[in-house]
């Protein structure tokens, strides 16, 4: 799933976001990778998520990915 935002900003994301990547309705996702924390952290209601973590539907709206301090570019 691809998103761009501004330097120093936070990513949040939508029900609809993984909807449109994985296919309508989507009702869960399992974290299967995590990006460099040089990049940033991804996270869900304020905790930092974990690789095989399973989230539901009603947590996609919850999640946020925060850039390490200056990054710019690419993070997956």
């Amino acid at each position: 799933m691809k998103r761009c935002i501004t330097q120093n900003s936070v990513l949040s994301f939508k029900s609809d976001s993984f909807d449109e990547f994985f296919g309508e309705n989507t009702s869960e996702v399992v974290v299967s990778s995590l990006p460099d924390v040089s990049q940033g952290v991804l996270r869900c209601g304020g905790f930092d998520l974990q690789e095989g973590q399973t989230l539901t539907r009603d947590s996609f709206s919850l999640m946020t990915f925060v850039p390490a301090g200056d990054f710019s570019g690419m993070s997956s």
